[in-house]
C-alpha cells in the first residue's frame, strides 16, 4: 500500500492523503459518530474559547478512538500508522491526544462559522440528521422522524440534535470556504504534467568523496571539538540519548480462570426476555385494506379530517364499502424495532374486519381495514440453550473481572496485588520489556500507564488481558566516553559532507548564468561526466548505467525546468535506486542538470491525465489553505485543559 500511494500520489501529496484519510476516520470535526458524544454534564476536560468539552464526553472520545485506532491498525498495517505519525497532522497513537486535537479543531472552526454568521436552514439540518440516524427511528413511509425512540436513544431532542448537525454542516461550509480560495494555475498544471510524463535528459557531474574522506579522517579531533558536536547533537535532536526503556508483565485469563457458572433459570430467563428482538424465526405478518385520502394543495388539515371521520363512520356503519373506494390490499411485517405510522395502526387492530382510525401521512390521511393476521414464530429454547450459555457466560465473565480489577487498577500497588492473585489460581505471567517506539502493542500499553505498580486491562475477544508496571528507566543521554567512536566517525562523516557540499556550491556557481559546457566544468573540477539518454521516469528506474553509478533518482525528478541546476551528496550507509547501501567510503557528490525535456503529444489521454494532476494539485492546496487557516485561529486562542481530570485517564 505504501508504495502505491507513493506511486500514484507522489511524496508531495502524501501529506495531504494522510490528512483526508485522518478526517474521514478520526472525527476531526464531526463525522457519523457525534451523536454519541454530546451529553450535558461532567466537569470541563477542555475549553477553547469558552466551548467546553465535558470530562464524560471526553471519556466517551476516547473509547471511539480507541476503535478507531485498533481498526485502522487492521486495515492498513504499522507501516501507514508510522507514515501518519510522521506526517504532522496531529495524528497521534494517543486517544486522549486525539480527542484533544480533534475537539480544538472542531471548536476553532465552529466558532469561525458564527463569526462569519454562516446560517443553516432548518431544513437542510433536519434533512442531514434523516440520513444520519439509523432507518429504525425513521417512518420508512412518511419519511418523518420519530421523536420519542430518538429521545429514547440518545437521550436528546431532535431539535437538540438538528442544532448539533447545523453545527457540522457549518464546520463544513467554513472548510468549503477557505478551498474554494485555493486556486491552482495552468503553469503549474503544465509544469508538473511534463515532470511527471515527459522524457528528460540529465548531465550529472560525480565526484568521488575518497580524498575528501581521506584527509578528514588523518586530521586530528580534539576533545573539546568532540565534545562540543557531542552536546550540540543533543541540544539539537537528542541523537545519542537512550531511549525511555519500561518493563512489566502481562497475563492473560479467561473464563475458565473464574469457574463461571450458569443456570438453567439463567438461561431461560435471558430468552423469554430476549424472546421477540433475537430470536424471531419469522415475524408477525397482518394483511390490510388501505384507503388514501389525498391532501389537495392549500388544503385546511382539519377539513380533511372531517372528511376522513364521515368516511370512517360509513365504513363502520356498513353504509359503504372499502370496494368502492379501490382499496388496495397489502401483507405487512411486523418489525422488531418500535412500530411507526401504518405499521402501529394496523398491528394496534385487535381483530379481523376491525377499521382503524384516521392515520396522518405526508400525502393526506389514510384508513385501513385488517384482513387478516398470522403470528410470529420463534426459535426453540433448546437449540439456543449452548448459544445463550456462551453468551451469559462471556457476559458474567466481563462482570467479574470489571469487579475483581477496577480497585486493583486504582492502587498504586496493583501489579503486586493481582500477581498474588494470579499465582493464587497458577496463571502464568509473561515479562515485558520495550522502548518508547515499540510497535508491539503490549508494550504499547506499559507506556499509557501511569506510574511502576500501576496496572492496566482490557478484553480481547475472550480473553481479559492484565498488564502490570514493574519499573521505569528513563530516557537519559550516553556518556561521550562510552560511545566515542561512533560519535568521533559521525562527526567526520559530517565534515565530510560539508566539504563536499563546499565544493558542489563552487562548481555549481561557476556554471550559474552561464550555461557553460558541463564537460568544461568538468575538467576544470576534476569530476566525472556522465549524460543520460531521453527517459522517462519509470525507464529511468530500469536503466542500468543509472543503477551502476548510483545516481539518485529522485533527485534527477525534482529538476523540473531545462537548464536547472541541483546538487547531492550521499551520507554514509544510504540507500539508492534499490540497490545496497553505499559503503562511507563509496560516498559521492553530485551536479546535475536538466538538460531536455520532450513532452508526449497531445492527445485525449494527456487532457485526461492533466485533469487528474489539476484535481490533485487542488487537493494539495487545499490541504495548505485549510491547515494555514486553521492555524491561524489557533494562534490567539485561549485554550485551557483540565489536567487533573486528563491525567486521570492515563
Amino acid at each position: 500500500m505504501i508504495s502505491f500511494i507513493r506511486e500514484k500520489m507522489g511524496t508531495r501529496w502524501l501529506n495531504a492523503f494522510i490528512w483526508l484519510a485522518i478526517l474521514s476516520m478520526s472525527g476531526v470535526v464531526f463525522m457519523s459518530d457525534f451523536l454519541k458524544l454530546f451529553k450535558k454534564h461532567g466537569d470541563y476536560a477542555i475549553r477553547v474559547n469558552g466551548t467546553t468539552l465535558c470530562y464524560v464526553e471526553f471519556e466517551h472520545g476516547i473509547q471511539t478512538e480507541k476503535e478507531k485506532l485498533a481498526y485502522m491498525q487492521q486495515q492498513y498495517g504499522d507501516q501507514v500508522m508510522q507514515m501518519m505519525l510522521a506526517s504532522q497532522t496531529g495524528f497521534s497513537l494517543d486517544p486522549a491526544q486525539n480527542v484533544v486535537n480533534n475537539f480544538i479543531l472542531s471548536a476553532l472552526v465552529g466558532q469561525a462559522g458564527e463569526k462569519l454568521k454562516l446560517i443553516v436552514a432548518s431544513a437542510m439540518a433536519r434533512k442531514e440528521l434523516s440520513r444520519k440516524l439509523p432507518a429504525a427511528l425513521i417512518d420508512q413511509a412518511s419519511g418523518k422522524i420519530d421523536k420519542q425512540a430518538v429521545q429514547q436513544t440518545y437521550n436528546q431532542s431532535v431539535s437538540e440534535l438538528e442544532k448539533l448537525v447545523a453545527k457540522e454542516l457549518q464546520a463544513t461550509l467554513v472548510l468549503d470556504l477557505v478551498s474554494a480560495a485555493a486556486v491552482v494555475g495552468q503553469f503549474e498544471i503544465d509544469q508538473d504534467y511534463g515532470n511527471r510524463h515527459g522524457q528528460k535528459k540529465f548531465a550529472v557531474i560525480t565526484f568521488p568523496a575518497k580524498e575528501i574522506i581521506a584527509k578528514i579522517n588523518s586530521q586530528k579531533i580534539s576533545d573539546h571539538e568532540l565534545a562540543g558536536y557531542f552536546k550540540q547533537q543533543n541540544d539539537l535532536k537528542k541523537r545519542y540519548w537512550t531511549e525511555e526503556t519500561r518493563a512489566g508483565q502481562l497475563w492473560e485469563l479467561t473464563q475458565k480462570d473464574f469457574a463461571i457458572k450458569i443456570s438453567e433459570q439463567d438461561v431461560s430467563h435471558f430468552y423469554h426476555k430476549n424472546k421477540k428482538a433475537l430470536y424471531q424465526e419469522k415475524p408477525a405478518e397482518i394483511k390490510i385494506r388501505r384507503i388514501l385520502i389525498p391532501k389537495k394543495a392549500d388544503q385546511d388539515i382539519y377539513a380533511l379530517y372531517t372528511q376522513a371521520k364521515e368516511l370512517r363512520n360509513k365504513l363502520v356503519s356498513g353504509q359503504d364499502s372499502f370496494a368502492n373506494h379501490q382499496a388496495k390490499e397489502v401483507l405487512i411485517k411486523q418489525s422488531t424495532n418500535t412500530a411507526i405510522g401504518v405499521e402501529k395502526a394496523a398491528f394496534a387492530l385487535k381483530a379481523d374486519g376491525e377499521i382503524s382510525p384516521a392515520i396522518e401521512l405526508p400525502g393526506g390521511i389514510e384508513i385501513i381495514q385488517r384482513i387478516a393476521r398470522t403470528p410470529a414464530t420463534f426459535k426453540g429454547l433448546e437449540s439456543l440453550r449452548p448459544q445463550i450459555t456462551k453468551e451469559l457466560s462471556a457476559q458474567k465473565f466481563r462482570k467479574i473481572a470489571e469487579v475483581t480489577l477496577r480497585r486493583m487498577a486504582s492502587s498504586a500497588t496493583g501489579t503486586q496485588q493481582f500477581k498474588a492473585f494470579a499465582d493464587k489460581k497458577n496463571i502464568p505471567g509473561k515479562n515485558l520489556v520495550g522502548t518508547t517506539n515499540d510497535q508491539n502493542p503490549a508494550v504499547r500499553a506499559l507506556f499509557a500507564i501511569k506510574a511502576t505498580g500501576k496496572l492496566t486491562y482490557s478484553f480481547e475477544g475472550d480473553k481479559l488481558v492484565v498488564e502490570g508496571l514493574t519499573s521505569i528507566n528513563k530516557a537519559h543521554v550516553k556518556k561521550l566516553d562510552e560511545i566515542r567512536a561512533t560519535v568521533l566517525q559521525d562527526y567526520q562523516d559530517e565534515l565530510v559532507a560539508k566539504a563536499m557540499q563546499a565544493k558542489l556550491n563552487q562548481v555549481k556557481q561557476a556554471y550559474a548564468g552561464k550555461k557553460v559546457d558541463f564537460e568544461s566544468l568538468a575538467q576544470q573540477f576534476d569530476g566525472a561526466l556522465y549524460t543520460t539518454k531521453e527517459l522517462t521516469r519509470s525507464q529511468a528506474h530500469e536503466d542500468a548505467q543509472l543503477r551502476a553509478k548510483r545516481i539518485p533518482l529522485d533527485v534527477l525528478w525534482d529538476l523540473a525546468k531545462v537548464y536547472a541546476v541541483t546538487t547531492y551528496v550521499t551520507k554514509g550507509d544510504e540507500f539508492l535506486i534499490g540497490e545496497a547501501g553505499i559503503s562511507r567510503a563509496d560516498r559521492s557528490g553530485y551536479v546535475i542538470r536538466l538538460v531536455d525535456l520532450a513532452l508526449p503529444a497531445a492527445n485525449a489521454e494527456m487532457a485526461e491525465k492533466k485533469a487528474a494532476i489539476a484535481k490533485t494539485l487542488k487537493n494539495q492546496r487545499s490541504y495548505q489553505w485549510q491547515q494555514g487557516f486553521i492555524a491561524s485561529l489557533g494562534k490567539n486562542a485561549r485554550i485551557e485543559t483540565n489536567k487533573t481530570l486528563l491525567k486521570a485517564t492515563k
